[in-house]
């Protein structure tokens, strides 16, 4: 392990609550989908088992200490190439996926009719500057950031608890079970953070598969809270807004305390900033895993103009951005990268292994 490098678990879980939860907040149910109230409560278990599912390649990694790349060096230096160039394609799309959210959110909900080119621009050299920093650095961050975070969410699920109304729950499982299955495995397919153990075993000290166990948990909570509390709050006209868990925070107020949505947005706007550079120190650290003479800082700074070009193509259209995030393509894309190419990896390392025992004896 390179201690230079290295994070604790709990940091590493903060990392990921912060980058997953800018699409908890700018979530956008495609016209295509509808995701049933009263399976809302319900949905972080079918989240929690497919999250574990997708985690066991990336659980094997971190009991043996070692990268996807460890794994792949062993098989072949061209399959490390491949791996490496995969895994920043990833984390460059992932990137602007989170820039894009800020941008249609932005667009849609605080400057409408507004360009948001310069504002997007600003964003994004802030992620470069901070990935450039160092891991670490945005671990620190994250902790802060998480932090802020989570008062956030107590803040408005208790201010708007009263105005909580059990007639506005549906029954679950009203779409089926299928359904309810199918929408917790888009819930995981948005997680992209799950990925990044392939990359961070060995970097991460601590217990990580418990710590990561616990976070598919706990987020997986977190989230299913804020559906019921928006449905009971809202009812019928939540289910009619494009984000509505921004709609809940505009209902949001204590005392003298209120429309503090905008001091809100601004705190995810900062979980956008670590999100992205997150998602651009791994782009960094994959590609000089192969060109190790090439500057980080200069690989990371390319990342985040190709990720600052793909959220401008991204955020034209709302409905457009909300079905592809939705689509099979971006199931069968997430699975492929975050569980087949490691299975495939690891099934392809024992295989030369055996071959060279064989040819030992």
């Amino acid at each position: 392990m390179n201690e230079k490098n290295s994070i604790g678990a709990f940091q590493l879980c903060c990392l990921f609550f912060v980058s997953r939860v800018l699409a908890l907040f700018t979530f956008i149910l495609p016209e295509s989908e509808r995701l049933a109230a009263g399976d809302r409560p319900l949905l972080f278990l079918s989240f929690f088992v497919f999250g574990l599912i997708v985690l066991l390649p990336a659980f094997v990694l971190c009991k043996r200490k070692e990268s996807v790349f460890d794994l792949t060096d062993r098989v072949s230096p061209n399959l490390t190439r491949f791996c490496a160039v995969l895994f920043a394609i990833g984390a460059v799309w992932n990137a602007a996926v989170g820039l894009a959210r800020v941008s249609l959110f932005a667009g849609t909900v605080l400057f409408e009719g507004v360009s948001l080119t310069l504002p997007m621009l600003g964003l994004t050299v802030s992620s470069v500057i901070v990935a450039v920093k160092g891991r670490e650095t945005v671990a620190r961050a994250a902790v802060i950031v998480a932090g802020l975070l989570i008062f956030v969410f107590l803040f408005v699920l208790v201010t708007t608890a009263k105005d909580f109304d059990v007639a506005n729950l549906e029954p679950p499982f009203e779409n089926g079970v299928l359904s309810f299955m199918k929408q917790g495995l888009l819930a995981v397919a948005r997680t992209p953070e799950l990925g990044a153990l392939l990359l961070l075993a060995p970097n991460v000290k601590g217990n990580v598969r418990k710590s990561t166990s616990l976070w598919l948990l706990f987020f997986g909570i977190t989230a299913s809270a804020s559906f019921l509390i928006i449905t009971g709050v809202t009812g019928a006209f939540g289910e009619r807004q494009m984000f509505q868990l921004y709609t809940l925070t505009t209902l949001s107020k204590l005392g003298a305390m209120e429309r503090m949505d905008d001091i809100f947005a601004a705190v995810w706007v900062l979980a956008a900033l670590i999100r992205t550079a997150f998602f651009l120190g791994l782009g960094g650290e994959s590609v000089t895993r192969v060109f190790p003479k090439t500057s980080l800082k200069h690989v990371i700074v390319i990342l985040g103009a190709a990720a600052f070009g793909l959220c401008l193509l991204m955020s034209g259209s709302v409905v457009t951005f909300a079905d592809v995030l939705a689509s099979d393509g971006n199931v069968v894309m997430f699975v492929s990268f975050i569980v087949l190419l490691p299975v495939v990896v690891l099934i392809a390392e024992r295989m030369k292994q055996k071959r060279e025992r064989n040819r030992l004896k």
